[in-house]
């Protein structure tokens, strides 16, 4: 990590003061899942004005990458840094950073994948403002997502933007319009331009649905339209290998095949068994208006069933995709999944230590080429590690 990054990162820790601890939970494959909703509203957080919540995951992981082009295993440790401070009642700052550091061996026959990753990615660092009880608005960095539900095959990127959050409190359930105008570049795939390109945008407009939880279940469903326009020619050289259908010769004249927007519709519900038992069922569906059949859609299915007793969770996941060529730019798609034009199973394993707030977890997917294409093949992605977190 250079100097200078290190300095950012010590510059925004300052800046919150430490006060007192934030909380954002990790799904059993290891991604960021942000505690709050995309938009969650500066009332709903149990805060006090100019106070700050912060914290600190630490991880070890040891994670392999296996297919006919790539080879990869690389050893490392992480660090998400996640919190917030309440200067009003009615205005907040939300930021998720993690920095990564590994070291190992990596090669593929193509692109630099596989290669051990380093740096510092900025999940999200925004301010949200709540002029009226039912309207939030937010501005700077958010997190590239459709929906509130962390079931789609998008990455967990941040991106510049703004995003708008309209609410309706009826007496079983809530109702909100949301509204995001992005710039999709991040330090990923799809931050490289070449000359002639042009600035991004994605515009998502969407409504989301979750009821609550009475007898122990609640449900919750979203639908999101979908638009990205201008897209750089370095995303589309870099889409190319990781499942896109990509037009063109050499570095300036590469430009997707397709256009992107469509739909994507996502759901959740969860239900406590008995006192011990929890289980979760959740998955999404997406389709490229733009592109043809055979090459437009997607799905996921996730199946999460979750035991705890005293201090102990232990918790498993299963869980199948299925991803066409063309339903997303592959540059900002699930990498665990394997982007674009890949289908396979998955499966998860983590147990929690709640009282020493330390937890083990292994991950493996299996990600299968759907369409023959001399950039991709059938790969095996495995991770194991621990984490803990410490509240400031």
């Amino acid at each position: 990590m250079g100097i200078r990054n290190r300095f950012i990162l010590a510059g925004v820790i300052c800046f919150l003061g430490l006060n007192r601890p934030g909380f954002a939970d990790i799904d059993p494959l290891g991604n960021d899942v942000n505690a709050t909703s995309i938009m969650g509203s500066p009332a709903e957080i149990d805060t006090h004005a100019n106070k700050s919540l912060v914290n600190l995951t630490a991880e070890l992981n040891v994670q392999r990458l296996s297919d006919r082009l790539t080879e990869s295993s690389a050893a490392g440790f992480k660090v998400k840094l996640n919190g917030e401070r309440e200067f009003a009642e009615n205005l907040r700052f939300a930021f998720r950073v993690s920095a990564f550091i590994y070291n190992g061996v990596g090669s593929n026959v193509l692109t630099g994948e596989g290669k051990p990753p380093e740096g510092i990615s900025v999940k999200e660092a925004n301010f949200a403002w709540q002029p009226w009880h039912h309207l939030d608005v937010q501005a700077g960095i958010l997190e590239a997502s459709f929906s509130s539900l962390p079931f789609e095959m998008i990455e967990s990127l941040g991106f510049p933007g703004t995003a708008q959050r309209f609410r309706l409190e009826l007496p079983t359930l809530e109702i909100a319009f949301v509204s995001r105008q992005m710039i999709p570049t991040s330090s990923t795939l799809g931050s490289r331009y070449l000359p002639y390109d042009t600035t991004p945008f994605l515009l998502v407009n969407g409504v989301e649905v979750t009821t609550d939880a009475k007898r122990g279940a609640s449900l919750g469903a979203s639908i999101a339209y979908f638009n990205f326009q201008n897209l750089a020619q370095g995303a589309a050289q870099d889409s190319q290998f990781a499942g896109n259908s990509v037009l063109g010769l050499g570095n300036t004249a590469l430009h997707y095949a397709y256009d992107y927007e469509g739909l994507q519709a996502t759901f959740q519900g969860e239900v406590s068994l008995t006192n011990h038992w929890h289980w979760l069922l959740g998955g999404s569906s997406i389709l490229n208006v733009q592109a043809p059949a055979g090459h437009n859609q997607g799905a996921d299915l996730t199946s999460t069933l979750t035991f705890t007793q005293a201090d102990v969770k232990l918790s498993g996941d299963l869980l199948y995709y299925y991803n066409q060529s063309d339903t997303l730019p592959a540059a900002y798609t699930e990498s665990d999944y394997g982007n674009n034009n890949r289908r396979g199973p998955g499966v998860a394993l983590k147990v929690e230590l709640l009282r020493e707030a330390l937890s083990f977890y292994g991950t493996y997917m299996r990600a299968n080429v759907i369409s023959e294409s001399p950039f991709q093949s059938d790969r095996n992605f495995v991770s194991v590690g621990a984490r803990t977190s410490y509240r400031f």
